[in-house]
């Protein structure tokens, strides 16, 4: 019981300093007072992520950050690895770009670090919003019992969405969104891990209506932050109309939903990529563990730098 006393205090702690980050944020920003305006994104994104889980803490829900804080901690560099993945395929696709980024590198690449690192958990913990609220607990469906025959199907599908895009940046730059849910999650099913195809076999697409609804509500979110920002981002996207909420094209906030299921899948991914290596001896796991923080420093490190290059289109001092 004390324990519990404790974490409910430590809760309405963050949820108080949250509150009180997001209205001084908000109130520099409209003064223009630096850092508030130029960072304006990382001061309303971290509160919303922090006051939620602490919300959903105090309510008496699931929150990843005081129920499992190491599962949290490791979804942070997990979030900004996954986003990397989507600004490599932008040097080809070209569809968005940043302004008025520090000129200074460090303090350029701790701003990209902080904000990519908010992805996954704001995408998490809006569902768990939505799940604890009881949104789409009726939603039902016909159950899918042959599920698995559609193994093939997004194998194939979401391999076309990683390739065209490459090959066909112009006319096929949605797919991408769509790819990486269409191939993993055969295989989360598979396994037995949390998958939208494991819901329709049961005709339960309660988790699939719930990350899209997600998806939908953090784009609107991301844009409407970012667009009062100084350090924000721009978009050159064909084809999908002149008619703007914030600074996306109302079409393309289409693409929020899917790209949740995709991150969705990642996670759920790497997280039974995990468990699977629970079974090895400590000594591979911790062989494991540098492999993962070699190669995701490398790719990370990497993306950035072509990320100043191509992606960046102009600098503040």
């Amino acid at each position: 019981m004390r324990g519990m006393s404790t974490q409910r205090s430590v809760a309405g702690f963050v949820l108080a300093a949250s509150v009180v980050t997001f209205g001084l944020g908000s109130v520099g920003l409209s003064l223009r007072l630096e850092p508030f305006f130029t960072w304006y994104y990382l001061f309303a994104w971290w509160p919303y992520i922090l006051g939620a889980e602490a919300a959903l803490c105090l309510m008496g829900g699931y929150s990843s950050l005081f129920e499992e804080p190491r599962r949290f901690l490791v979804m942070l560099p997990l979030s900004v690895t996954l986003w990397l993945v989507f600004e490599l395929y932008n040097f080809r696709l070209d569809n968005w770009q940043y302004l008025n980024l520090p000129a200074n590198a460090w303090v350029r690449w701790a701003g990209y670090a902080l904000s990519f690192a908010t992805v996954l958990p704001g995408l998490s913990v809006t569902r768990r919003l939505l799940e604890f609220w009881g949104v789409f607990d009726r939603a039902s469906c016909k159950p899918w019992p042959k599920v698995r025959r559609l193994y093939g199907w997004c194998t194939h599908l979401g391999l076309a969405c990683l390739v065209l895009p490459v090959l066909f940046p112009r006319t096929c730059f949605p797919l991408v969104w769509a790819g990486p849910a269409l191939l993993l999650e055969p295989v989360l099913h598979a396994r037995g891990a949390r998958s939208f195809l494991g819901g329709l076999a049961l005709g339960r697409p309660r988790l699939l209506w719930q990350t899209l609804l997600a998806g939908g509500v953090c784009g609107l979110l991301w844009e409407c932050w970012n667009y009062w920002a100084r350090a924000k981002w721009v978009y050159s996207v064909p084809w999908v109309g002149d008619v703007k909420l914030f600074e996306m094209p109302v079409a393309g906030f289409l693409g929020f939903p899917v790209f949740a299921l995709s991150c969705f899948a990642m996670s759920e991914a790497f997280f039974l990529l995990l468990v699977h290596l629970r079974r090895y001896p400590a000594p591979r796991r911790r062989l494991a563990w540098l492999m993962f923080g070699v190669a995701g420093a490398s790719f990370g490190t990497a993306v950035l730098l072509g990320m100043d290059l191509w992606t960046v289109a102009s600098f503040t001092r």
